[in-house]
């Protein structure tokens, strides 16, 4: 598996919205780089960014295109349509475990040392 062109330019957009940040692809996208997944379709693209949650969504809603879904934070477009979702995981998010989202969502991370 790979990305489609459309994928690939939203991850190259994020790239250039955080240039010094790690972006790290996860979910069904990244298994399917490693793993036959035809059997199962995703219509997303998971990705973790090191950024804390102050700086998140920040600079990307200023970008040209880019929305967020109206009800879940973690959700966005590209330009092109690509449905992704985005994961802040900063330092401090990471020590907390959780996302205590500014909409009242919470996410949990689950990680071993």
């Amino acid at each position: 598996m790979s990305l489609t062109e459309a994928q690939s330019t939203a991850v190259r957009d994020l790239t250039e919205v955080w240039p010094d940040r790690k972006i790290v692809i996860i979910g069904a996208t990244a298994l399917g780089f490693y793993f036959d997944m035809r059997w199962r379709k995703t219509s997303d693209v998971d990705l973790v960014l090191a950024v804390e949650l102050d700086q998140f969504p920040g600079p990307l809603l200023a970008q040209n295109g880019w929305r967020q879904h109206p009800q879940k934070d973690h959700e966005f477009e590209s330009p092109l349509g690509v449905k992704l979702d985005l994961l802040p995981a900063g330092p401090t998010l990471i020590s907390a475990g959780e996302i205590r989202w500014p909409r009242g969502h919470r996410r949990k991370h689950t990680h071993s040392a």
